[in-house]
């Protein structure tokens, strides 16, 4: 969520809500309401389960997207809790991150002072192999008026 990229969220199933990168044509999926299978395998992208935090701020919102199973809007946080990934990097030229790691990413939603929706992702990354406090990053969004600007591409790399 770090690259220049516009995304998309939307409902895959009652229990599953899908973002999808035009920046690489990646596709996540956030599981609400399941613990991971016991034999899942670790991948780049991990397991991420899903939980709204509420609060009580009734001018705050998610995009609209409420949980399809509530009667009402709710306010407050996505949390994302990503584990089961491989060994990486938390940049190109930063420090490793272990297969131990584990990435805690909360969306809020504001309104912009000229009425515009904005969503911050702040990400939170433990790792006892490696970091000794949490690292944490946030990346800013300005919703677009239309999907017009969407124009998923592969990532290209020209390897030596």
């Amino acid at each position: 969520m770090r690259q220049p990229l516009r995304f998309r969220l939307q409902w895959e199933t009652d229990s599953v809500l899908k973002l999808e990168t035009d920046f690489g044509q990646q596709i996540r999926r956030f599981i609400f309401n399941s613990e991971p299978p016991q034999d899942i395998q670790n991948t780049l992208q991990g397991y991420s389960t899903a939980s709204w935090e509420y609060d009580q701020f009734p001018d705050r919102g998610f995009f609209g997207l409420v949980n399809p199973r509530d009667n009402g809007p709710q306010y407050g946080s996505l949390k994302v809790e990503t584990d089961h990934l491989t060994e990486a990097w938390l940049r190109a030229n930063g420090a490793p991150v272990s297969e131990n790691a584990k990435v805690i990413e909360l969306f809020d939603f504001f309104k912009g002072p000229d009425d515009s929706d904005w969503l911050v992702i702040t990400t939170i990354v433990q790792d006892p192999t490696y970091l000794y406090e949490d690292f944490v990053t946030s990346s800013h969004f300005r919703r677009e008026a239309d999907r017009s600007m969407w124009d998923p591409r592969p990532c290209m790399y020209d390897l030596p």
